[in-house]
């Protein structure tokens, strides 16, 4: 058996490629540009024979394994009437963080172009004081690697009749989601937490008091027989970064096992699917009526998981001329 060594600290894996006595290679073989070991069997005796053997193996957390991610809050700056506006997943001292954009509402559901920013995640390492697993943060593992695809969608718009000053008042309100985070119990899933606004002024509504939390959740029979959708089945799935062709498949409704990558392809040294660390967000800054978290990639490709928002519909407050409403 032939190894060809890599470079782990720029190409994060060990080997370039592994090459056995039967011709089967696993990684890519090319030209061996670092050290190269070759391995062979050795006799005990007169009939015992031992031989090498390939094997999964958990990478040490000290390593070039990042595994954690961001199970803490976050949120726009309500206090100062800002919204979700747009997400990405970015990565800081090792952890995935799904970051939010926010900016000020506006009258009519604008937003302010000149307070959209990003928010800063927050600064903490998975070692420190006060820091605890399943609280801050998430570590992924063989036994607990599932993550929820699904949409979350804010409710529907109400009005709000109240008494204030012993007058009547009657205010046209919706929720939009203010913050985002991860919730694991079993497997991580996205939770999302909406505020009720006034569309014609642009206020947010009592958001310390009037938030409601939206989380997918299942029912009895589904948590006791751990029914949680549908699988995304990763088939010998290669490494996402190394196809140049648009993902063709796009799976929500269900969730995704992190697994290793093929072990012809890349020797099974790679974590799949990835995080897509693009921005989303709608192309002019307006408030959002729901996120998502879901699957894209192509068969053979181990894909990559990606977050999805949802344009608040102003539409519904348009008054045509032409068609009454009666």
């Amino acid at each position: 058996m032939d190894i060809c060594l890599s470079d782990i600290v720029q190409y994060h894996k060990r080997y370039e490629y592994v090459e056995f006595k039967d011709g089967r290679v696993f990684g890519k073989k090319k030209n061996c540009e670092r050290h190269k070991i070759s391995l062979q069997d050795w006799q005990v005796g007169n009939y015992l024979r031992c031989s090498y053997r390939f094997c999964l193996c958990v990478e040490g957390p000290r390593y070039f394994s990042d595994r954690y991610i961001n199970l803490r809050e976050v949120k726009a700056n309500v206090t100062a009437n800002r919204v979700v506006t747009g997400l990405r997943f970015v990565k800081h001292n090792r952890i995935i963080h799904l970051q939010v954009q926010e900016g000020r509402l506006l009258p009519e559901g604008q937003i302010d172009n000149a307070t959209v920013r990003w928010v800063p995640v927050e600064d903490y390492q998975t070692i420190g004081s006060g820091i605890s697993a399943n609280a801050d943060y998430f570590r992924l593992s063989w036994e607990e690697r599932s993550l929820e695809l699904n949409d979350l969608m804010a409710d529907e718009g109400f009005v709000v009749t109240g008494n204030a000053n012993r007058m009547r008042i009657k205010l046209m309100t919706t929720n939009v989601p203010k913050g985002v985070s991860f919730r694991h119990d079993g497997r991580l899933k996205l939770e999302i937490q909406t505020t009720p606004f006034n569309f014609t002024t642009g206020q947010l509504i009592n958001p310390g008091i009037s938030s409601v939390v939206k989380i997918r959740k299942r029912t009895y029979l589904e948590m006791k027989f751990r029914h949680f959708g549908k699988e995304v089945k990763l088939d010998q799935p290669d490494v996402p970064t190394r196809r140049t062709k648009p993902s063709t498949d796009r799976f929500t409704d269900g969730f995704v096992r992190f697994t290793h990558s093929d072990y012809d392809k890349d020797a099974a040294q790679t974590t799949v699917p990835f995080f897509d660390a693009q921005p989303v967000r709608p192309a002019v800054p307006v408030p959002l009526s729901g996120v998502g978290i879901y699957h894209k990639g192509a068969r053979g490709c181990g894909g990559f998981v990606a977050p999805r928002v949802f344009a608040y519909d102003s539409t519904k407050y348009l008054k045509s001329p032409f068609f009454p409403k009666k």
